[in-house]
C-alpha cells in the first residue's frame, strides 16, 4: 500500500480526514440546533403565534402554552399549543340564521362562538423547506379536536374567518396578508375522540361525526 511521507497509509489519511470534516459539521450542527432550542422561549413563541393570528385569522384565537423542540422530532422542528381554540363573536353569523337549528347551535356560548378547539395541537416543520418558501408539514397531530363549520350561503361560512380562505364576513377587513406559501401536509392524526359538526344550507347537508380517532394521509 502506498504510504506517505509520515509513513502512513494514503487510504487512512484520506479516512481520517473525511472523519474529521464530517464531524465538523455534525458539531456546527448540534451548537446551531442548541442555540435554536435555547433561542424559541415560550415569550418568544407567544409573541410570534399571536402576531400570526392576527395576520391570519378575522377572529380570536387563545392557548394555554405554546412550546417547540428541535431534537423531539429530528430533523424537524416541533410545536405543540395546549388549550388552543379558534373564535368568533356569537352574533357575527346570527343575520344567516346561526343559531335557529341544532347544528347551528353547536358550538355557541353567550359572548362567542367556537369555530375549532383541541386539547393540544402538535405539528413538525421542515425547516429546510420554510427557508425555500415552502410550508412542509410531514406531521400534524390534533388532541379532542372539536370542530363547528356551517356554510350559510355560497359567500359566506364560518371557516372565512381564516383570512387565507378568500372570504371575510367583514367587508372592511384587512386582506393584504391573506396570501399563504406553498404547503405540503402529511398525515393528521386526530385523538382522543374527536366531534366534527358541518352544516352546509345551499346544499341541505348536515354531518354529526363522533368516532374513536381518524387518520388522513396525503399531500
Amino acid at each position: 500500500m502506498e504510504r506517505n511521507s509520515a509513513g502512513q497509509p494514503k487510504k487512512n489519511r484520506g479516512w481520517k480526514i473525511f472523519r474529521n470534516i464530517l464531524l465538523t459539521v455534525v458539531g456546527i450542527w448540534l451548537v446551531i440546533l442548541a442555540i435554536l432550542q435555547i433561542a424559541l422561549t415560550p415569550g418568544v413563541l407567544t409573541s410570534a403565534a399571536n402576531k400570526v393570528a392576527a395576520q391570519m385569522v378575522d377572529g380570536d384565537v387563545a392557548f394555554r402554552k405554546v412550546s417547540a423542540s428541535v431534537f423531539r422530532h429530528f430533523p424537524y422542528v416541533s410545536v405543540t399549543f395546549d388549550s388552543l381554540s379558534v373564535t368568533y363573536p356569537t352574533d357575527r353569523f346570527e343575520a344567516y340564521g346561526a343559531g335557529k337549528d341544532w347544528y347551528t347551535r353547536q358550538g355557541r356560548g353567550e359572548t362567542c362562538d367556537t369555530l375549532m378547539s383541541f386539547s393540544r395541537l402538535s405539528a413538525s416543520l421542515n425547516l429546510s423547506s420554510l427557508i425555500a418558501g415552502q410550508i412542509n408539514i410531514p406531521r400534524i397531530v390534533l388532541s379532542k379536536p372539536r370542530i363547528y363549520a356551517t356554510a350559510y350561503n355560497d359567500s359566506t361560512a364560518t371557516w372565512n374567518i381564516f383570512k387565507f380562505t378568500g372570504g371575510t364576513t367583514d367587508e372592511k377587513a384587512d386582506t393584504s396578508s391573506a396570501g399563504m406559501p406553498d404547503m405540503v401536509i402529511g398525515r393528521i392524526r386526530l385523538t382522543d375522540r374527536p366531534r366534527i359538526i358541518f352544516n352546509s344550507i345551499p346544499d341541505s347537508t348536515n354531518l354529526s361525526l363522533s368516532m374513536k380517532r381518524m387518520v388522513f394521509f396525503g399531500r
